[in-house]
């Protein structure tokens, strides 16, 4: 039994200016449901996904917004502010539906929409979104931010991820020949977090990663100054130094850093 003891003034022994804080004498130890083997397939099999970003989410909003949008429904300037608007919905004489709450500020080099809203077409095609995206460029900087969760749905089915309602909160900031990536996603019940992670050249790549086991614990990849050696660990306890292709992240991360 631990105990921490706490002096909180002067006095003997029996002076009740001494207080006891007794730890629990149960802890719950987490353990593994994956073999560290399974962790790396499970990564790789999250990243053939893709990673979210908020460029799709942007490009269908606004372009299913023109292509069946009205003034009255839902509106202009890509919110949800026309006469007939609503968080019921509202559908237009082509059969387009807009419902819930879509706001969008555009100004030059920062692109901002809140979505907690539905758009579908008459043939099917939808885009759905509870939360924010959030876009800011220079000439030197990009910084994307992402939260909540969003839905595509296509003419046919591609297995991206904006077709899995992935939940997310993730930024991306890239300038100098670095990019920062900062929190994490769950797509299908895999789940990845980073903090503040640097993707750099090989010899600086910097950072952990973490993978939720399906026990309820996290895995950890730390990054060995290499992009494809890291020590692997399980809430702590070291299985030793795993390889896994880190690079994946770099394609996927100049796919979003090029788009615009």
């Amino acid at each position: 039994m631990s105990w921490i003891l706490l002096i909180l003034g002067c006095g003997d022994e029996d002076d009740s200016s001494f207080t006891a804080l007794e730890t629990p004498e149960t802890v719950q130890v987490l353990e593994a449901t994956w073999t560290p083997d399974e962790v790396i397939e499970q990564m790789n099999a999250l990243l053939a996904y893709g990673i979210p970003n908020p460029y799709p989410i942007r490009d269908i909003y606004l372009a299913l917004y023109d292509e069946g949008g009205t003034p009255s429904c839902p509106g202009t300037n890509y919110n949800f502010d026309g006469s007939e608007a609503d968080n019921a919905g509202c559908t237009t004489d082509d059969g387009y539906f807009y419902a819930g709450l879509g706001e969008v500020r555009n100004e030059e080099g920062n692109f901002d929409l809140h979505c907690d809203c539905r758009i579908v077409t008459p043939d099917g095609r939808m885009i759905q979104g509870a939360g924010n995206i959030n876009i800011i460029e220079d000439d030197l900087h990009q910084m994307l931010d992402i939260r909540g969760s969003f839905l595509e749905i296509k003419s046919e089915y591609e297995g991206s991820w904006l077709e899995e309602l992935p939940s997310v909160s993730l930024s991306v900031v890239s300038g100098n020949g670095e990019t920062f990536v900062t929190g994490g996603y769950t797509i299908n019940n895999l789940s990845i977090y980073m903090e503040n992670f640097m993707f750099a050249s090989c010899g600086l790549r910097d950072g952990i990663i973490f993978f939720r086991d399906p026990g309820g614990g996290w895995w950890s990849w730390t990054a060995q100054a290499s992009c494809t050696e890291g020590l692997l660990a399980f809430q702590g306890q070291e299985y030793g130094v795993y390889t896994w292709d880190s690079t994946q992240f770099d394609t996927q991360l100049q796919i979003i850093m090029e788009a615009e």
